[in-house]
């Protein structure tokens, strides 16, 4: 079985805690954060990285200034030198993080209130069909919904939107459960809390994938990190 764990980040961290966070960050990320215009999205920038950190040091045993964060070609991250892979997203105040021992992973989010028109023209026919079908109150939901998914396979093999969307078809409606794409990769669905939508999808088969419960990693006082 493939074991994954799925973390949600709360990202509007206090001001003291937020200084914690950024001294964990390498030379490279302090000038993303300071790169950012607006100080809403610098200070959920340097949560987001500092608390994917925490976690990766709970994971590794590592600490976590002293973690190397290396990019694919195509700019996937990756912890150099370790057996876990992991990938991360953000909407909002929100963030997410999934993590697997030696299987590649790719994850999204979205907050399901976002601006979602247009989005089905980039999707196959297929899909604009079952988009279509449905009540229109229902339909930017499932815009939203099959965007995840198929960001989150594009982003499990590493390539991102250079990879096109509608190259190949993900389900369409509120919980898929467990879904095969073939070439051994499996999507799944996450409960995240409303109104945000999540994806997941493992190099794993169907029927071999253990999907943890969702965290929230502490974005209070800093803790030690979950229990293994």
């Amino acid at each position: 079985m493939t074991r994954v764990e799925p973390w949600l980040f709360r990202l509007d961290a206090a001001a003291s805690r937020l200084a914690g966070l950024s001294a964990l960050l390498d030379a490279d990320e302090r000038a993303q954060a300071a790169a950012f215009r607006h100080d809403l999205h610098r200070r959920r920038f340097v949560a987001r990285r500092g608390l994917l950190r925490e976690l990766l040091a709970a994971r590794t045993g590592r600490p976590p200034d002293a973690l190397r964060l290396v990019r694919s070609p195509f700019g996937k991250p990756a912890l150099a030198g370790e057996g876990l892979r992991f990938n991360a997203s953000s909407a909002g105040p929100l963030g997410l993080c999934v993590l697997a021992v030696g299987a590649e992973v790719g994850c999204d989010l979205a907050e399901g209130d976002a601006a979602a028109a247009g989005l089905a023209s980039l999707f196959g026919p297929a899909e604009q069909r079952a988009i279509a079908a449905l009540p229109v109150a229902r339909r930017t939901r499932a815009e939203l919904a099959v965007w995840t998914r198929k960001e989150a396979y594009l982003k499990a093999l590493g390539i991102g939107l250079q990879g096109a969307l509608d190259a190949f078809d993900v389900p369409v409606g509120d919980d898929v459960g467990e879904h095969d794409l073939g070439d051994g990769w499996t999507l799944a669905t996450l409960p995240v809390p409303t109104p945000f939508l999540a994806a997941l999808v493992v190099r794993a088969a169907p029927g071999e994938l253990d999907v943890a419960a969702v965290g929230t990693w502490p974005v209070g006082d800093r803790q030690a990190g979950p229990a293994a």
